[in-house]
């Protein structure tokens, strides 16, 4: 089964979207993102913006992206209209 929420999608698939699809890919981008900062971490030589911060936006972005989606869909299921 692919997940739609881990797809590099310019719109996200919100036909394919389902409630089981949520769980396993934030807990696959949060353990991802936890491994990145891991190897950051364990990195020889001083931080600089292009090696800590760039990437770390990056991996927010890519949480985000999956992340969006499933809050808006919950904002129009809950809404009262």
């Amino acid at each position: 089964m692919t997940n739609p929420l881990l797809e590099d999608l310019s719109l996200p698939a919100f036909s394919r979207i389902q409630p089981e699809h949520v769980e396993p890919a934030i807990d696959q981008l949060l353990a991802d993102n936890r491994a990145h900062i891991a190897r950051l971490l364990d990195s020889p030589g001083a931080p600089t913006w292009q090696t800590l911060v760039e990437p770390l936006d990056d991996w927010d972005d890519r949480l985000d992206r999956a992340w969006s989606p499933v809050s808006h869909m919950n904002s129009v299921v809950n809404s009262d209209a």
